[in-house]
């Protein structure tokens, strides 16, 4: 989203938590990306069941020339 006086950018994730997130500015380009890993492990009796599941994404802007990246947050 555009503004007179900032932008705003918006991310739908669900299933992440805002901690999943890292947001960093790099050769002019904002750079957003998340990172979740859940394992889980059952044993019973006579065997044992693993489950993995992994999300991740990255997105990257170019930024344009008058943004200031010491103010994204």
């Amino acid at each position: 989203v555009e503004q007179k006086d900032y932008y705003r950018i918006e991310v739908a994730a669900p299933g992440l938590d805002k901690a999943d997130f890292d947001v960093s500015v790099d050769s002019g380009y904002l750079n957003i990306s998340a990172k979740r890993e859940n394992q889980t492990e059952t044993k019973d009796e006579q065997y044992t069941r693993r489950e993995f599941n992994y999300t991740s994404f990255k997105r990257s802007f170019q930024l344009p020339d008058h943004v200031n990246a010491d103010q994204i947050g």
